[in-house]
């Protein structure tokens, strides 16, 4: 149901990937899932990007340790910029990056400044032309933000 799930052991930040370049493509808006779980103390970066065709975002664990995703996040260690996504969270930027939690009922405040990041981390809704359905197109085709249909020189 995820796309990728960055996991840690809470109070031990050690689980830090950076992700970068990638391509993400669902299972499409009917299946269960986010893109992306931050969870049990995990940071990392994940930057230009692109995610397509997932039910949900991505998500990040409060858990009200001092240690924990959102507290990675607080403090510069949990870094998600530059990516872009499409029919993802129904392509609104307040529906693709969420705080959840399991010890607590009200994450309205981190939730918000979560949601926020997605436009100060310069991430975008942004259709990158790809087709994930037959005739299978997995290189970037539209050229904004950055991206190009052609390889690079070798």
């Amino acid at each position: 149901d995820l796309l990728m799930e960055v996991s840690g052991r809470e109070n031990y930040p050690t689980t830090r990937p950076v992700i970068g370049n990638g391509t993400f493509i669902g299972r499409g808006p009917s299946a269960n899932g986010q893109v992306l779980r931050f969870d049990n103390s995990s940071s990392g970066r994940v930057i230009n990007s692109i995610f397509v065709n997932q039910k949900n975002g991505l998500e990040i664990e409060y858990s009200g340790n001092q240690l924990d995703s959102y507290q990675q996040f607080l403090s510069g260690k949990l870094v998600i910029n530059n990516n872009l996504f499409y029919h993802v969270g129904n392509n609104s930027a307040l529906q693709i990056f969420g705080v959840y939690s399991n010890v607590s009922d009200n994450i309205t405040e981190q939730d918000q400044i979560f949601k926020a990041y997605f436009e100060e981390g310069e991430n975008a809704i942004f259709d990158a032309g790809i087709t994930y359905e037959q005739p299978y197109n997995l290189i970037p085709q539209n050229t904004g933000y950055g991206l190009t249909a052609e390889a690079p020189n070798s």
